[in-house]
């Protein structure tokens, strides 16, 4: 059963976009620190290797933000975009779950999952109203009443 499904394409096209330009950013310093601060090869190589992991890291913190739940037996299935796998929780785990605005208009919003143990999952941003989220946080709150 799906309790939250929002489409992978906007968190894939914004984690590919990051992406790029960390490419494009780790290129220019590269050219950039050969041709004008004139550096040797390797450490305009560190440098830039620097950088891209930097800029990579960052890419990876917005694709770590989950687009959909289902419920499978005593398990809730939270879907990621690649690189990051799809994480099953138990619904006993779960703690609380809360929603926020994503925009000061209030037209954007998320649910965050926070566990027993003190893990916390963020949805990627959901373009309905707050009431959709609200919503979706009473169901899934009776859902782990439900189960506990």
């Amino acid at each position: 059963m799906t309790l939250l499904s929002v489409s992978p394409d906007i968190p894939s096209a914004q984690y590919s976009l990051y992406l790029f330009l960390a490419a494009a950013l780790s290129i220019i310093l590269f050219v950039g620190l050969l041709i004008k601060v004139k550096y040797t090869l390797i450490k305009s190589m560190i440098w830039t290797l620097v950088l891209f992991v930097f800029l990579y890291y960052l890419a990876y913190l917005k694709a770590d933000e989950f687009y959909s739940i289902e419920v499978e037996g005593e398990h809730l299935v939270l879907s990621y975009i690649p690189p990051v796998k799809e994480k099953r929780v138990l619904i006993k785990d779960v703690r609380t779950v809360t929603f926020g605005l994503a925009s000061k208009v209030g037209s954007l919003c998320f649910i965050t999952l926070k566990m027993q143990n003190g893990d916390v999952y963020d949805s990627t941003v959901i373009f309905e109203k707050v009431s959709y989220c609200k919503n979706k946080r009473k169901a899934l709150l009776a859902l782990i009443d439900a189960k506990s």
